[in-house]
């Protein structure tokens, strides 16, 4: 989901197509490491070091699942509340609602809804950024 960020910290991992950055949520207040997938050149120049902007953040998630758990969290897991499937450039997203909306992957839970809308969630995951085309 968008997300206004502040760029706080660019960790390339040293290949050049990947790394980590690390994002203030400035509505929430929250830092948060992200994953990407880009040159470190092409990173650099679309999250300048100290930016604020607008940014795609989504979870690419290991695992969610009901919980009993009743407090919005999104480290080191995120908990909240289930909003359904969300279909985002024809992939299918499960949506949930915690600190922040986000929007998460669900290719390792075989594309089955974890719940029913309203229920409450537990997913474990990267959290991921992509640049918005303004």
């Amino acid at each position: 989901m968008h997300q206004l960020i502040k760029i706080l910290e660019i960790k390339p991992c040293g290949c050049d197509a990947e790394g980590k950055i690390d994002v203030l949520l400035i509505d929430a207040g929250i830092q948060i490491e992200c994953d990407y997938q880009a040159s470190d050149e092409h990173i650099k120049s679309l999250f300048p070091l100290g930016s604020v902007q607008q940014a795609d953040i989504s979870l690419w998630l290991d695992t969610i699942k009901l919980t009993d758990k009743r407090e919005f969290t999104l480290q080191p897991t995120v908990i909240g509340k289930y909003t359904g499937v969300f279909n985002k450039e024809e992939d299918d997203f499960f949506g949930i609602d915690s600190v922040i909306s986000i929007l998460a992957t669900n290719e390792f839970n075989d594309y089955q809804e974890p719940a029913v809308v309203g229920q409450w969630v537990e997913a474990k995951g990267s959290f991921y950024i992509d640049w918005l085309d303004s």
